[in-house]
């Protein structure tokens, strides 16, 4: 795909284009092969899970980068408390949807569903998703902006 555009490195923005068009331009087209899907990408999110659990290890990261553990959980627990506080007495949202939402744009998506499956929380399990693929889709294009714009 890269040569039929002539831009190195434009495989995924290109993916992601297509793909979230596609979802969203034809949900009831798309609504008929969303059973088959679900069961795929739970395959392949437990794939992911482990591939990524494999190269980890909390031990190395301790003893090797302590400061960035230690910088890692303070933003994390900064951006838990923000979204905590703005959301619950800004916005009234629910402490289960400030929760998804965090863990959406912490973790991303596969991170959330799996949250929402753990949870038994089956009606926020799209919600959850598609909030995760909306940062990835929207951070996409952003990063490879900045990166065209900076690195040029």
């Amino acid at each position: 795909a890269t040569h039929v555009i002539r831009k190195p490195g434009m495989l995924v923005p290109l993916a992601t284009l297509i793909t979230v068009t596609v979802a969203t331009a034809l949900p009831k087209r798309l609504e008929t092969i969303s059973d088959a899907g679900e069961g795929v990408a739970l395959l392949i999110m437990q794939f992911f899970f482990a591939a990524v659990g494999c190269g980890g290890s909390v031990h190395k990261v301790l003893g090797k980068a302590p400061l960035v553990f230690l910088f890692s959980f303070l933003q994390v627990s900064a951006h838990l408390g923000l979204i905590l506080g703005i959301g619950k007495f800004f916005f009234k949202f629910s402490t289960k949807e400030i929760l998804l939402a965090s863990n959406a744009n912490v973790g991303g998506p596969t991170t959330a569903a799996a949250m929402c499956a753990a949870k038994s929380w089956r009606s926020f399990y799209i919600p959850a998703l598609l909030s995760g693929i909306l940062g990835y889709t929207i951070a996409t294009f952003l990063c490879v902006g900045l990166g065209l714009g900076v690195l040029k």
